[in-house]
């Protein structure tokens, strides 16, 4: 959500694209960074429709610009995945499936989660009622 992590997750992505392919290769992204003051400030204040809202056109933005996929690098806004997945129709990789589909393939069922209370209380919810019901986080 701001350029701390995503200049991190790009370099990351990027790393991983010249080390499959080869050469000079990236990954040819679409990015969209947030002033994340202005994202803490709806956090704080429990605006979560509004920030829902501020999601869903950015992945609409992203969508309409020929992003293939919608990916949110941030734990605690997560809990507007359903939101933003309403608003496009590609995909909206969530955090929590992903963790979940690499805990079942190396059989760990009590993973431990971290990060705020909120972002703990809404991962639990996801992996409760996704394809990973045999996952439960510890925490």
């Amino acid at each position: 959500m701001s350029w701390e992590s995503s200049i991190e997750y790009e370099r990351i992505i990027n790393q991983l694209v010249r080390e499959r392919v080869g050469g000079v290769a990236s990954a040819d992204l679409l990015i969209r960074s947030f002033n994340f003051a202005d994202i803490e400030a709806l956090q704080e204040a429990g605006r979560w429709d509004e920030a829902g809202r501020l999601l869903a056109a950015a992945a609409t933005n992203m969508a309409d610009g020929g992003a293939d996929a919608i990916v949110i690098c941030t734990n605690t806004m997560h809990r507007l995945a359903d939101a933003v997945q309403a608003a496009v129709d590609i995909p909206v990789l969530h955090i929590a499936d992903a963790t979940a589909a690499a805990a079942q393939s190396d059989a760990i069922t009590t993973p431990e989660t971290t990060g705020h209370d909120v972002d703990r209380r809404s991962e639990r919810t996801r992996w409760n009622s996704s394809t990973s019901a045999n996952i439960r986080p510890t925490s």
